[in-house]
């Protein structure tokens, strides 16, 4: 790849150029740089000169304009380049503060401290970018601080960012349909959504008309536009209010009905998670359920399999200080963790009360065959590159009959969106296909992720307003 980096500052010291050039070039990338006056105008001028996908980089300091650098500045140079990389070197005494934590809000992980900002770590940052749980920790914020914006290391555009980006002039040869489809690439789903929301009725009539409307954006207006009708949703479509009842009253009271009927009705639920090869992730993705459904108010347990060949739990424990208790259990976050466990002895847990067990399987075989099958949800974790599929077409074969296979819900790692409508082609006729979202850190807010919200539709309490419709129907019957 070809790294276009312009520098922002009053003077780089060649050697410090040279020596960045040279780790760069060394992780089989190339590289071209130059240096502006520091200043917003030509700042923006420099970025005019290149276009998405061009590999740009943009080196600023934590003084800019000789006024503090803002976030604002930031998100109009990432307009002029949506996917443009910053790195911003700033001053140890700016660790953990207000400013930091407006940036990582932003989707900004590459901050670096000025002692610290050798050629070898700049160019470690601009390859191979910071993770958001890693940019959190450098950045001096603790686990106690939520942030609920789903950042991730992928997340190039806010909605605010997304909406500049809709509604700036179109220059020569572009399209509003192509900028959209840029933003449903680079931003997460919820980002996506929301802008089309909030477009102009000028601008979505232009993209509906566009011949990419039925392939790219079809379904997408169509949830954007559910979305906005159930603003108006009532519990009345369940059962008719009583006149003698205020309106308001009764349809909390329903709603607390409901709830308490959903979660009465949960009562041991076991998740299966397993992988096709190894090191795809089958133990992050426990964890990623597991916070879901605590999230949304169950009591869960994971429990690792001691036939994994390559076991994690009690590292996870020995990261965070957690000790296993007689029972071989540790507690975190909400969720009980039983490392390297015998699944044959899980009589022993049940009067402990948990609502689910999420069982990380690690790689699936003819050894916990048995136990994924049983599972009430299995989730079975692909590779989308080509030579994965084989593994996937051996999985097949343990499960002869259509209907086993038609269960089973397909979590694909890292595929790009371009292949996607591919890989649901050749699927069919199964259609539980899900695309996982990236979570450096599986302990942050994921209340809302997609994929889990459709595994786990019918569990999902009421209370928290999803207000999806799939969860009205499935719980009308508690009415009838």
């Amino acid at each position: 790849m070809q790294f276009n980096i312009i520098y922002s500052t009053s003077g780089v010291d060649d050697r410090f150029r040279s020596r960045l050039d040279m780790a760069i070039e060394k992780s089989g990338n190339s590289v071209s740089s130059h240096s502006v006056r520091i200043g917003r105008i030509p700042v923006e001028q420099a970025l005019g000169k290149y276009r998405r996908g061009e590999g740009v980089v943009l080196i600023v300091p934590i003084t800019f304009d000789n006024a503090h650098l803002t976030v604002e500045m930031l998100n109009g140079f990432r307009c002029s380049v949506p996917d443009l990389r910053v790195v911003v070197i700033i001053n140890k005494s700016e660790l953990g503060s207000v400013f930091l934590q407006d940036l990582l809000k932003e989707g900004y992980t590459l901050a670096l401290v000025d002692t610290e900002a050798t050629p070898e770590k700049v160019a470690q940052l601009i390859v191979y970018g910071r993770e958001y749980a890693d940019a959190k920790r450098y950045y001096g914020f603790n686990d106690s601080i939520k942030f609920k914006d789903n950042v991730s290391a992928f997340s190039f555009m806010t909605k605010e960012s997304a909406l500049i980006y809709m509604n700036k002039p179109l220059e020569e040869g572009e399209s509003y349909a192509a900028r959209l489809k840029w933003i449903k690439e680079h931003s997460e789903r919820n980002v996506y959504i929301d802008s089309i929301r909030k477009l102009e009725s000028v601008v979505k009539e232009e993209i509906a008309r566009s011949d990419l409307f039925e392939s790219n954006f079809a379904e997408d207006f169509g949830a954007a536009a559910r979305i906005d009708e159930k603003k108006g949703v009532s519990f009345k479509n369940i059962v008719q209010s009583p006149e003698s009842e205020d309106t308001g009253e009764f349809e909390l009271k329903i709603k607390r009905e409901i709830s308490s009927a959903v979660s009465k009705a949960v009562k041991r639920v076991g998740v299966g998670v397993a992988s096709t090869v190894e090191r795809l992730g089958s133990t992050h993705q426990s964890l990623i359920v597991a916070n879901f459904l605590a999230q949304n108010g169950y009591r869960v347990a994971v429990i690792e399999d001691y036939r994994n060949e390559r076991p994690a739990l009690d590292a996870l424990g020995e990261a965070y200080g957690k000790k296993a208790d007689a029972s071989g259990c540790f507690r975190l976050k909400g969720i009980d963790f039983y490392p390297s466990y015998n699944i044959d002895e899980l009589a022993f847990l049940n009067p402990k009360n948990y609502q689910f067990f999420v069982f990380d399987l690690g790689v699936l075989g003819e050894s916990n065959l048995n136990e994924f099958g049983t599972c009430i949800k299995q989730i079975l974790l692909c590779g989308s590159q080509p030579w994965n599929f084989d593994k996937l077409q051996e999985v097949f074969a343990y499960f002869q009959e259509e209907e086993q296979r038609a269960q089973i819900n397909y979590a694909f790692l890292s595929t790009p969106v371009q292949d996607r409508k591919e890989i649901k082609s050749q699927m069919r006729p199964l259609n539980k296909i899900f695309f996982t979202k990236h979570y450096p850190d599986f302990f942050q807010d994921v209340a809302d992720d997609d994929m889990c919200y459709d595994i786990f539709h019918e569990y999902i309490d009421v209370k928290d307003d999803k207000k999806k419709g799939k969860i009205l129907s499935s719980i009308k019957k508690y009415f009838e």
